[in-house]
């Protein structure tokens, strides 16, 4: 290959790798947001139930045992969210998009360090890992604000991990409690940061090639946080028994560790994401099998990427071995992708700095990698997220239940939790509402004011739509349940909010858009999700309006 053909050539599959990546992250990102609730969803209750029974939290409670885990780091961006960015999970959407940011780097970092690439090379990787980190089917780490404690122990996991890659290089033990800090974290962020340690040996004895003081520092401090996590730790009485579940439910067991592996391919199907996740189990054996043909001159940096990829299959082990009673479709949850995307991501970087690279065709090597990686990131564009519906349905119910009780209205039957968890969850809103947190902070479902006052009234032109019922609360005197349909024509997209007037268009309700409504004509929206619905604190009777609202346009357009 001529040396001006590379030229050029490099630089276009650099700049395709990042156009990719960049693509794939910012749809990520941009679903996640529009999607992204107000209030909790399921587990993301816990520390607002906390907060509204018993008024603060206490030591014990924030490293109080949740399921099998012990949640820490989720309680504290909880507490920071609540107290400080006024309780809406934006700050954990930003914490989760930093995080596994912070993950992609990292491992391109550990593929790149010390390991002779070219920019195009480098480039390659770090697109690689981004692109994967940040594909859709990872859309329920950004959704959900309970998942962050698993981005974040992830990222400690990581970081430990790179430390102690770089430990036998200092004979200071300034990086050894850097890596004790950050295993501390990882352990206290999901249950599955307790691997970190044994891990953590294994990777100090590869790197100084001995057992050393650092070895045994390392060994006690991992002893000391066993000690502190299972102390009164009580086992979930609905997990599955490891052992009885290996003895009687090999084949299952198997089949769900690969499907978790896999599960980035998850959107199409169990049988796909198991054949996905064999094919990474192959690939990950080659590369291991490469690292140890290569142990003494391998650079101390790959140790760390397999390592992750070790945390990664004992994770996917120990969800299978405690939760395969949930059925195999349980694999295929998307906070397991986390485990899928890290495989895949540090296999490839595992096997590009393990590669053998004789001279004569290095010029080859240049181009190969980037054109791997343009592969493989285009493949991962098109993978599907297999519960983006049940997020959207979710995102619509609880946008309804924020304006029911944002206006203090008790629609229990529409609620989306469990409704033995109803008075636990009043407590709660009790205590946003004291607090002015979460759907009670501003004004953004403030009523009583003139449609004029918040929004320019525009044409009926400009939208189509339709209120289709609207029916009494049973258990709220002067309060309406309102549903329709709406879509912007000169947008050609959903509107951003639905306001309810009176008949002298005074603002009396809100409604939250996004319902599933496959009745209405595609000649009159693209959308199958053009529904509403929403509430007016308003009696019986009273003639309602709604308009469909264009945030960024300031503009109110009335549904005929």
């Amino acid at each position: 290959m001529s040396t001006n053909y590379r030229a050029l050539l490099s630089p276009a599959l650099s700049f395709l790798c990042i156009a990719i990546a960049l693509a794939i992250t910012m749809r990520t990102l941009c679903a996640s947001l529009k999607l992204l609730p107000e209030i909790p969803w399921e587990d993301g209750w816990k520390t607002a139930i906390l907060l509204g029974t018993y008024g603060k939290l206490t030591l014990s409670d924030l490293f109080a045992q949740h399921n099998e885990h012990r949640i820490l780091l989720t309680h504290l961006v909880d507490l920071a969210d609540l107290y400080i960015f006024g309780g809406r999970n934006l700050f954990h959407f930003a914490v989760t998009v930093i995080a596994t940011a912070a993950q992609a780097a990292a491992i391109g970092w550990l593929a790149t360090y010390k390991i002779g690439c070219t920019h195009s090379e480098r480039i390659a990787l770090y697109s690689l890992a981004f692109g994967t980190l940040f594909s859709l089917p990872q859309i329920e780490l950004f959704f959900w604000s309970f998942a962050v404690g698993n981005v974040l122990s992830s990222l400690f996991v990581i970081l430990t991990l790179a430390i102690l890659s770089r430990a036998h290089e200092y004979r200071s033990l300034t990086l050894m409690s850097y890596a004790v800090a950050a295993g501390i974290l990882a352990v206290f962020g999901l249950a599955s940061g307790l691997l970190v340690w044994p891990i953590g040996l294994l990777a100090l004895l590869a790197c100084e090639r001995k057992f050393t003081g650092k070895s045994l520092i390392w060994l006690i401090t991992g002893g000391l946080a066993y000690l502190l996590y299972f102390h009164n730790y009580v086992s979930p009485p609905y997990h599955a028994d490891p052992r009885q579940a290996l003895m009687q439910h090999p084949a299952d067991l198997l089949a769900f560790f690969l499907i978790v592996i896999g599960s980035l391919a998850g959107g199409h199907g169990v049988a796909i994401a198991a054949a996905a996740g064999g094919a990474a189990a192959t690939w990950m054996g080659s590369a291991f099998i490469a690292y140890a043909e290569a142990f003494a001159k391998s650079p101390r940096n790959i140790t760390a990427l397999l390592g992750i990829t070790i945390f990664s299959c004992l994770s996917a082990a120990a969800a299978a071995s405690s939760r395969i009673n949930f059925g195999l479709e349980h694999a295929l949850s998307s906070r397991y992708t986390v485990l899928s995307a890290l495989s895949f991501a540090c296999i490839f970087a595992t096997n590009f700095a393990l590669r053998n690279r004789p001279a004569e065709n290095r010029t080859h090597e240049r181009i190969r990698t980037p054109i791997i990686a343009l592969c493989a990131l285009a493949v991962i564009f098109y993978l599907p997220s297999r519960e983006i519906d049940r997020f959207a349905d979710a995102s619509a119910k609880m946008g309804a239940t924020s304006i029911a009780i944002a206006l203090h209205i008790d629609d229990a039957q529409q609620t989306p939790w469990n409704p033995s968890f109803h008075p636990f969850i009043l407590n709660a809103l009790g205590f946003f509402e004291k607090q002015r947190l979460s759907v009670f902070h501003g004004d953004r479902y403030r009523v009583g004011q003139a449609l004029s006052d918040r929004f320019r009234p525009v044409r009926a032109t400009r939208c189509s739509g339709h209120v289709d019922a609207v029916d009494a609360v049973a258990v709220s005197p002067d309060s309406l349940r309102v549903a329709g349909w709406a879509w912007l024509n000169d947008t050609h997209d959903l509107p951003d909010r639905i306001v309810l007037t009176d008949g002298s268009q005074r603002i009396v309700g809100w409604a939250a858009e996004g319902w599933l409504r496959p009745d209405v004509p595609k000649t009159l929206t693209r959308s199958r999700r053009s529904g509403w619905v929403g509430y007016a604190r308003a009696a019986p009777g009273t003639t309602l309006q709604a308009f469909a609202v264009n945030t960024s346009k300031g503009t109110a357009c009335s549904l005929r």
